[in-house]
């Protein structure tokens, strides 16, 4: 697990929220996200956006979506 991971110690009973993320960087399962204006989930390196959530899963190079733990399920998505 990468210096910015989470242990999830309690999850909801709703489904991780499918969010898009840059295809060309992996992500790993336990990662903390944040999001950009655009959208897009991308791990913490900086605190300086909004957080997402914690990956539910690994993202490889090339995926362009990821599955989120969000701890407010009442985000709204585009085209969702």
């Amino acid at each position: 697990m990468s210096a910015n991971a989470a242990a999830i110690l309690e999850l909801s009973e709703q489904n991780p929220l499918a969010f898009d993320a840059t295809a060309g960087v992996s992500i790993s399962k336990g990662d903390l996200l944040m999001i950009s204006n655009d959208l897009l989930v991308h791990a913490s390196v900086k605190g300086d956006q909004p957080y997402a959530g914690v990956a539910a899963a690994d993202k490889a190079i090339g995926v362009s979506r990821i599955a989120v733990h969000v701890p407010n399920q009442s985000i709204s998505q585009a085209g969702q």
